[in-house]
């Protein structure tokens, strides 16, 4: 071979080879567009200070938890606001303009402090019957049951006091599964009341505060966060170190078709924990139920794999979409 071809032969194999030798990229759990799709489906957590907003119809419309709140709010009382989107546009402004004038409200549409403290009148707060106890001496953990609003914390393995929550609705509900709580703040104040724990949930803002709503405790209003009387939460908040753990426990969460993407490790969010959950109780070991496509759920759904005669990937697709009854 002339030296000129043996030279550009050499190059293109410098050019090529690393492109063959590199791993291909991991699959990711959803495009953006499917991850910004699921936020919308979902919510994504508490936002400071959108509980202290007034709301009106404007162009664009006003997005957040606290209209997702509202809208939950009136169809509850009969009204209809359209789907619990978090937009307060033109549906949801009608709702409020019928409420407001069946409950003598002078405002005109606008969502302010009157409208909320009407719509509260229908919902008296679910009050706590803990008398007042120590600060727990032994090891901690948070066990929150979404299906009966009540948070327990539990010391040495065994309750040590309970609690009324609310927790999330079913357009942006609380996260089932383990996590840490990774923040403590006493800044954050208005909607969030007087504390704030933080939990280490990977695709958005979760976590257990106060509230200026005490009479959306015991009940499925919040933003997915878990919402504790004030008092109760100055309490919590005193008794558990950063790093307990926290334990939510509640039904299984609907994964929309299009939602069901090819998946694999470096993925997270709600549909990386549904496959979790479904994985464990059909007793293969994924690890913490944390949302995260680590080692432990890879090698569980390999497992899965395995045992049922399909290639090892690892990856999650629509035969074990299949198999997990998703």
């Amino acid at each position: 071979m002339p030296a000129r071809l043996r030279f550009v032969s050499a190059l293109l194999a410098m050019l090529v080879l690393p492109a063959v030798l590199l791993p291909p990229p991991p699959v990711r759990a959803a495009s953006q567009t499917v991850r910004e799709r699921l936020a919308e489906e979902f919510g994504s957590g508490c936002a400071p200070g959108e509980s202290q907003r007034e709301l009106y119809l404007t162009r664009p419309a006003l997005r957040g938890s606290d209209v997702r709140e509202l809208q939950s709010l009136l169809r509850a009382q009969g009204y209809d606001p359209g789907p619990a989107d978090g937009l307060y546009g033109p549906r949801t402004h009608a709702a409020v303009v019928r409420y407001q004038g069946d409950a003598g409200l002078q405002e005109g549409g606008r969502v302010t402090e009157a409208t909320w403290q009407s719509l509260a009148g229908a919902f008296p707060a679910a009050q706590s019957d803990e008398p007042p106890k120590p600060p727990p001496t032994g090891k901690v953990l948070v066990v929150i049951d979404v299906p009966s609003r009540t948070l327990t914390l539990v010391e040495n393995g065994v309750p040590y006091a309970s609690f009324p929550v609310a927790v999330g609705t079913e357009e942006s509900p609380t996260p089932v599964g383990e996590w840490r709580i990774v923040e403590k703040s006493s800044g954050w104040g208005g909607g969030f009341g007087v504390r704030w724990l933080g939990l280490n949930v990977p695709w958005g803002t979760y976590g257990i505060h106060g509230t200026n709503k005490p009479w959306s405790i015991g009940r499925p209003l919040s933003a997915g966060c878990v919402r504790m009387h004030n008092d109760d939460v100055v309490n919590l908040w005193d008794w558990v170190p950063m790093g307990t753990q926290v334990i939510i426990l509640g039904p299984h969460l609907h994964i929309p078709e299009w939602a069901k993407e090819r998946m694999g490790p470096g993925a997270d969010g709600w549909v990386v924990l549904e496959v979790q959950r479904r994985l464990r109780e059909r007793g293969y070991e994924v690890g913490t139920l944390d949302g995260r496509y680590g080692h432990h759920t890879e090698q569980a759904v390999r497992s899965l794999q395995r045992v049922n005669g399909l290639g090892e990937t690892g990856r999650v697709d629509a035969s074990i979409y299949r198999l997990l009854g998703m």
